[in-house]
Parts: C-alpha cells; structure tokens; sequence
C-alpha cells in the first residue's frame, strides 16, 4: 500500500480544494446591554469593535456575512437581567483565478 509523504500530503491538500484562495476576516458584534429581549431588525445597530457601528444591511453591503447570531443575558440585579445579541461575521471572499478577465 502507497504511503503519503508529508509533501504529498501538502500538495494534495492544495490540489483537492482549487477554489478556495483565502479564509477571510471574522469579528464579533453585539447590540448594547438593554433590559428588554426583543429581536433585531434590519435597523438595529450593532457594534463591531474592528469595522465600526453598522446595522446588518450595511455590514452585507460592505461583503460580510452572518456566521451565528446569538441572544446572550446576564443577571444585572437579584431579579433583572439584560440582554445582548451578538453576531458572529465574517468577510466574503470571491475567488478569481487568472483566468476570469
């Protein structure tokens, strides 16, 4: 039975996945702490420490996509909590070879 080397190992990961050029950036958003629960809309503004205060619309306008959205709340009193949603995103990637124009 043929073994793999470790270079071929590295030249068929390369070779098995042609499209894909490049993994993109990912970052976290969150809506700020409120004592009510009510679920986002297209104008809810989220707050993206590395990209800037952007509503979904705008964040798919500038090329990135919702990876995970996720309700998150905390205990701020003995019987009070408040919540946050947080986005999970990341940076869409088209990739072109040299053969695309």
């Amino acid at each position: 039975m043929a073994r793999l080397t470790p270079i071929g190992l590295v030249l068929a990961t390369a070779l098995a996945a042609p499209g894909v050029a490049h993994a993109g950036r990912a970052a976290i958003c969150y809506t700020p702490w409120s004592s009510s629960s009510t679920p986002p809309t297209n104008a809810t503004v989220f707050t993206c420490p590395d990209i800037g205060n952007l509503t979904v619309p705008q964040l798919a306008a500038q090329r990135w996509r919702i990876g995970g959205i996720t309700p998150l709340s905390r205990q701020s009193g003995p019987t009070t909590f408040e919540y946050t949603i947080q986005l999970v995103i990341q940076e869409e990637w088209i990739f072109r070879s040299s053969f695309d124009g």
